[in-house]
């Protein structure tokens, strides 16, 4: 009899496994999911809390905004999300938990395993990228993200950071820019990343940091701007390659 409960136990414990790592866990809080669709009661998503937060879906009006305090950490899963915003940036990160070391980040965009995502967004006087955020972010995961900008692609006023994932931006202006003069910095340890200025814009860089740029790891193709003066990569302070597989030049791509 005993023999049974304890087998009976331990079954029990087993199931319970099973079904807790069913979810994707991040420490002690469990994935929110958010699907996005044209018929939602609001067009713009708050994100105000740590944790977990799943965006999929596809909306032609809609905006995530990141709003939290300086303790929370928050990562974002793009699993199969397409969202829209041609008035302001599509996603905006105004605050959170930002310890502000270079080529680190406690705001993560994960890109779900064989995801493909696409943001497509504007700008305002005060937020230039379709990605925008005034604190440091990372990119990282196994899907593809797809940036279609009326002005700069991902800009961010402290640091962003590239660890893994395959980019395409297109942008009327810098592709990917750290926007912070002498502060900013621009890290990519891995991935694959094609930054390319349109043909309907007069200037741009492929990638411009006004601080610091290093290029560890990954593959990059950076292509600035045929009608002005601009480079395919341009860093103030200081531009670093330790890896090589990198077409960083004046040339155009469409």
């Amino acid at each position: 009899m005993k023999l049974k409960k304890y087998i009976f136990i331990l079954l029990v414990l087993f199931v319970n496994l099973i079904v807790f790592n069913s979810h994707t866990v991040y420490g002690a809080d469990e994935t929110t999911k958010i699907v996005l669709s044209d018929e939602m009661d609001s067009n713009i998503v708050n994100i105000g809390a740590a944790g977990t937060y799943e965006i999929s879906g596809s909306s032609k009006n809609a905006q995530i905004s990141i709003n939290a305090s300086d303790t929370d950490e928050i990562i974002i899963i793009l699993n199969g999300a397409d969202i829209t915003y041609e008035t302001a940036p599509a996603i905006i990160v105004y605050n959170a938990k930002d310890e502000q070391i270079e080529g680190q980040a406690n705001v993560k965009f994960i890109l779900a395993d064989g995801s493909e995502n696409k943001v497509t967004g504007g700008s305002t006087s005060d937020y230039d990228g379709a990605i925008s955020s005034d604190i440091s972010i990372s990119f990282e995961g196994n899907g593809k993200l797809i940036i279609d900008s009326s002005n700069e692609g991902i800009e961010t006023k402290r640091h962003v950071t590239f660890n893994s994932g395959n980019y395409e931006i297109y942008s009327n202006d810098d592709a990917i820019n750290g926007s912070e003069d002498n502060i900013s910095c621009i890290t990519i340890n891995g991935g694959t990343i094609l930054a390319s200025i349109k043909d309907t814009a007069v200037e741009g860089d492929g990638i411009d940091s006004n601080g610091s740029l290093y290029i560890n790891g990954g593959t990059v193709y950076a292509f600035a701007s045929e009608k002005s003066e601009d480079a395919g990569v341009d860093a103030t302070l200081r531009c670093v390659y330790k890896w090589w597989n990198t077409n960083c030049n004046r040339q155009y791509a469409k």
